[in-house]
């Protein structure tokens, strides 16, 4: 018997004694976490990521057909460039129409058109394209003359609402007809 078994025991003992410590949950919740913690700290824990679920799209999809955010992001934006939380603030800001039943949210294609058609006025400006061949791409100069136009117009709106009105406001109610009420004598009663 080596020294090694003497002060541990044989390899049939330590494994006994191995396998009644690992009975314990205790003991097994702990070394899970110290093994968890040494594998964060080696760095060779890397970040959980959330599998995409996927789901069911039914077949008969029709433009107003009630959809769940989650199922309307999917089929009016296929790419996944549009999340149920985008959605969701879209419709808050109002310019998504979402319906509230039974606390779940729905939404239609249809509205999702609505939506986008009215962002459509406030696409955003592409920037133009650069010419591979080193020369400058020509571009039609904006005329002075109308951007200063824009400005003027501009600036005088936010005077305008600068200055207010100009004369105090009709009052909304009129003076109540009905006589003040009377004033009634309060007599104090003594407690005992």
């Amino acid at each position: 018997m080596s020294g090694w078994d003497a002060v541990f025991g044989t390899k049939e003992e330590r494994a006994e004694r191995d396998r009644r410590l690992m009975a314990k949950p205790w003991v097994r919740k702990a070394l899970v976490e110290d093994i968890w913690e040494n594998a964060r700290l080696e760095g060779r824990l890397l970040p959980r990521r959330r599998a995409k679920k996927t789901i069911p799209i039914p077949d008969n999809v029709k433009p107003d057909t009630m959809l769940r955010l989650a199922v309307a992001a999917q089929v009016a934006f296929p790419d996944g460039s549009m999340s149920v939380g985008a959605l969701r603030r879209e419709g808050i800001a109002g310019r998504l129409r979402v319906y509230r039943i039974a606390g779940k949210d729905y939404t239609t294609l249809h509205a999702i058109e609505l939506m986008r058609e009215a962002s459509a006025s406030c696409h955003v400006q592409q920037s133009p394209p650069v010419s591979s061949s080193g020369q400058p791409v020509a571009t039609e100069p904006q005329s002075s003359s109308s951007s200063t136009e824009a400005r003027k117009l501009a600036l005088a709106a936010a005077r305008a609402t600068l200055m207010g009105p100009s004369e105090p406001s009709e009052p909304i109610s009129k003076r109540s007809t009905t006589p003040p009420a009377q004033s009634a004598t309060v007599i104090q009663i003594k407690s005992r």
